[in-house]
């Protein structure tokens, strides 16, 4: 079974769907999780039963069942709180870094040693003894 052709076209549709903040891009997540699964609970269920011609009306059917049956046990629930701890670390992340880079640019800007006041000798060795 050729992966590719279950996740490319859901992911290709992530750029395009609008969002706003983590809620809804945790439900942009979710949706393309279920879509994933019910993706390839469809294309197993074709490959369990070769010896039956499905239409997609028998397998839209069998798929919206997939909650109930629940085929893959709890590892979707487990997929999924995994993406979204890992989207709020990296969320998290990006923005510790760009508070870092603000920090750094303001502190270039800062030039302590350089002003007259503090080229005075007494201020200098103050400062060495701390």
């Amino acid at each position: 079974m050729d992966t590719t052709t279950i996740v490319r076209p859901q992911a290709e549709d992530v750029p395009n769907r609008k969002h706003s903040g983590l809620i809804s891009f945790h439900l942009l997540i979710e949706r393309f999780l279920v879509q994933f699964f019910s993706e390839v609970f469809k294309r197993m269920f074709i490959l369990q039963n070769p010896e039956y011609d499905f239409d997609d009306e028998y397998l839209q059917c069998v798929t919206s069942k997939m909650s109930s049956l629940k085929p893959f046990g709890e590892t979707p629930a487990m997929v999924m709180k995994s993406l979204r701890q890992a989207f709020v670390a990296a969320r998290t992340f990006v923005q510790g870094l760009a508070i870092g880079r603000n920090v750094a640019l303001r502190m270039a800007q800062v030039t302590t040693l350089s002003t007259p006041v503090c080229r005075k000798p007494d201020l200098i060795r103050m400062m060495e003894r701390q």
